[in-house]
């Protein structure tokens, strides 16, 4: 298959989702996280603001906030991303293509970010990451600050498979959170 036949695949299994089903991965996300010694270590962590069809993220930035900070990504242009200081629930507001942003303060110091958690469309077993076809993740990715930091995709169990079609510019994670 290709990118755009996987992209429809997973689109077809996730209007399957319902609330239980949601709330399951949301909690599995979070006892995932809160028991791995490199998130418990983080104190900076970069998340997503999870989309209806997203692995639920609300119940970590709410829960964890007081332990560490977070810094979200909001879409500044059509090609380009920064990141901001998550400072609470009504921070969020809907951005570029309906995902909840953040309105806060804008974060530069991306080397004190210790964990970086990103959302896809579907993984593979290598850590190759397909998105929704935008390609904001892989290239604000690309930054030299991010070379060692470790990044970790989340999703669903339906949303890993076997192996990926993948490109010289596609950003890898070194481990991927199926919930």
């Amino acid at each position: 298959m290709n990118k755009q036949q996987v992209r429809n695949e997973i689109r077809k299994r996730k209007a399957l989702l319902n609330d239980a089903r949601r709330q399951a991965a949301a909690d599995k996300l979070y006892a995932l996280l809160t028991s791995t010694p490199a998130y418990r270590a983080a104190s900076c962590v970069m998340l997503y603001a999870s989309l209806p069809d997203e692995v639920p993220t609300l119940r970590l930035l709410i829960e964890e906030r007081s332990r560490r900070t977070f810094v979200l990504p909001r879409v500044i242009g059509p090609e380009d991303m920064e990141l901001c200081l998550y400072t609470g629930p009504d921070d969020l507001h809907s951005g570029a293509f309906q995902i909840p942003e953040p309105q806060g303060h804008v974060f530069h110091d991306y080397h004190h970010i210790d964990l970086i958690l990103v959302p896809g469309m579907a993984f593979d077993h290598s850590g190759n990451r397909l998105g929704r076809g935008k390609g904001y993740y892989d290239r604000f990715l690309q930054h030299p600050e991010f070379a060692h930091t470790p990044k970790w995709g989340v999703c669903y169990d339906f949303q890993m498979l076997e192996q990926l079609p993948s490109e010289p510019h596609d950003i890898r994670m070194q481990r991927v959170l199926c919930c």
